[in-house]
């Protein structure tokens, strides 16, 4: 597990399944920011996804990232499409993206669905 108290974070906060997961600054402003530009704003949301999502899927690609989907209900956010998705190594608790996508990859395993 990463020791994010030496990384400057824009949250910290445990998922659903009890995995510890956290957003730094650099990912946040670097990465997620710049590529995403809706997304300025939507820490909450990001946080929330994680805290409380509609689903979690394991990643089809890499076996240790878990995408955390939550169905946007946000105004703001909807015209980019039906889901926020954040993807977060479960190895080392670091979030590595989020943004809008249409769909869920199909390909991908189920581990959890909100009920």
């Amino acid at each position: 597990m990463s020791d994010s108290k030496e990384i400057p974070c824009v949250f910290e906060t445990a998922d659903v399944l009890g995995n510890y997961i956290f957003l730094t600054v650099d990912t946040w402003e670097q990465h997620i920011k710049p590529e995403h530009l809706y997304m300025a704003g939507e820490e909450k949301k990001v946080k929330k996804t994680i805290e409380n999502p509609d689903f979690i899927y394991k990643d089809k690609d890499i076996s240790t990232t878990y995408n955390y989907y939550s169905i946007i209900s946000s105004t703001r956010l909807r015209p980019f499409g039906n889901f926020l998705k954040v993807s977060a190594g479960i190895d080392n608790g670091n979030v590595k993206t989020a943004y809008v996508v249409d769909k869920i990859v199909k390909k991908e395993n189920l581990i959890y669905k909100k009920k």
